[in-house]
């Protein structure tokens, strides 16, 4: 009966010793931290002016701006820079990229060979992207 006692005993610290291996007994899970959201910043030069954004004022330079997912846009930003003393500055922020037709190809098979064939476009639409900063340089007023 020892022995029967002994061996369910040792089964069962076996089951455990099993479970605290595969379940990795010391580890620490880290909370998932989200990347930070992309933004842009805008300077000027002389810092301090007041910053519009499509018409709409933002705040004084250095600013900070949330970013259009992945730094694309269908469109300039728009950025209006005021600081007195100074000569007012619009400036259209954004690198354009035209549209791009790409060729479409089919794979045709003949007893000779296997080539491609034109099978139509597809147009990819013009866009804008923009870098994470942009200073801006305001001049005196003469």
């Amino acid at each position: 009966m020892f022995a029967r006692k002994s061996g369910r005993l040792l089964h069962a610290l076996g089951s455990a010793a099993l479970f605290v291996a595969i379940s990795g007994c010391a580890t620490t899970s880290t909370p998932y931290v989200p990347p930070p959201a992309p933004t842009i910043t805008i300077n000027t030069i002389p810092g301090g002016a007041d910053i519009s954004i499509q018409g709409n004022y933002i705040g004084q330079s250095p600013v900070v701006i949330p970013a259009p997912p992945k730094y694309t846009g269908s469109e300039p930003i728009r950025i209006e820079a005021r600081l007195e003393g100074y000569e007012p500055k619009e400036v259209a922020f954004g690198d354009y990229h035209p549209p791009v037709d790409e060729v479409l190809t089919k794979l045709v098979e003949n007893s000779y060979m296997i080539y491609r064939v034109p099978a139509g476009t597809k147009t990819i639409p013009a866009y804008y992207t923009y870098r994470n900063s942009i200073d801006i340089k305001l001049y005196p007023k003469k």
